[in-house]
C-alpha cells in the first residue's frame, strides 16, 4: 500500500491566556495517496525512468533525457507541489498539439488570447454536451475566434471537470503548466504524455 497523507485541522478556543481544543478533523487525501506518491507510480509503471533521470530541488522535479537528443537537454516534464494541487510543466512543443486554444479577435482584428486549455480524451463528449452555447462551433484541438472577450470565462467554458486549464510556467517559460487536484485526472493526464514523453526518447 502506497504512503497515506492526512490533513488534520485542530481548532483552540483561548480562555484566559490558556488554548483549549475544541475539534479535530481529520481527512484522508483522495486514494489514500498523495498526488505527488502516485506521479511516481505511474511513471514508474511507464518505465520513465529507465529514459529520464530526476533532479529534486526544493521547488520542484524536473526530469530530463538520460541520453538526450539534440534539442532535448532541458526538462521534459516538471512536478511541483502547490496549495492548489500537483502542478505539471511540460515543453510547448509537445503539448501544442494537443490544445485547445480560444483567441479574441478584435474590432482592430488584432489578436488576443482569452484561454488555453486540454480536454480530458475521456470526458471529450461530456465537454463537447456542456458547451457554452456560445461557443458551440468551438474546434476541440486547434484555434477559435469570438469576439466576445469582456463574456469569457475560462470556468464557465463547458463542464469544468471535463478539461484543465493552461497557463505558462514562469520557472520554465518553455513550458506549458497545468495544475490538478484530483487522482483520477493525474492518472489520465500523466499517463497520456507519459507515453509521448517516452517516445521522444
Amino acid at each position: 500500500m502506497g504512503k497515506l497523507i492526512y490533513d488534520i485541522i485542530q481548532r483552540f478556543e483561548v480562555d484566559n491566556g490558556i488554548p483549549c481544543l475544541i475539534s479535530t478533523n481529520i481527512h484522508i487525501v483522495e486514494g489514500g495517496q498523495d498526488l505527488v506518491s502516485l506521479s511516481n507510480s505511474i511513471l514508474a509503471k511507464l518505465g520513465f525512468y529507465e529514459k529520464f533521470k530526476v533532479n529534486r530541488a526544493s521547488q520542484y522535479r524536473g526530469y530530463r533525457l538520460k541520453s538526450p537528443k539534440p534539442g532535448f537537454k532541458r526538462y521534459q516534464l516538471v512536478l511541483a507541489e502547490r496549495k492548489e494541487g500537483l502542478c505539471i510543466s511540460i515543453p510547448q512543443e509537445i503539448f501544442n498539439p494537443e490544445i485547445l486554444k480560444l483567441i479574441f479577435i478584435q474590432d482592430t482584428q488584432d489578436e488576443a488570447i482569452a484561454g488555453i486549455f486540454w480536454v480530458l480524451p475521456s470526458k471529450k463528449e461530456a465537454f463537447i454536451e456542456s458547451l457554452n452555447p456560445n461557443y458551440q462551433h468551438l474546434q476541440i484541438v486547434g484555434n477559435f475566434s469570438i469576439n466576445q472577450a469582456e463574456e469569457f470565462s475560462p470556468y464557465t467554458l463547458s463542464d469544468s471537470n471535463s478539461y484543465l486549464v493552461i497557463s505558462e510556467d514562469k520557472l520554465f517559460p518553455y513550458t506549458w503548466q497545468v495544475c490538478i487536484s484530483s487522482g483520477e485526472v493525474l492518472e489520465e493526464f500523466l499517463g497520456h504524455f507519459g507515453k509521448i514523453l517516452m517516445e521522444i526518447g
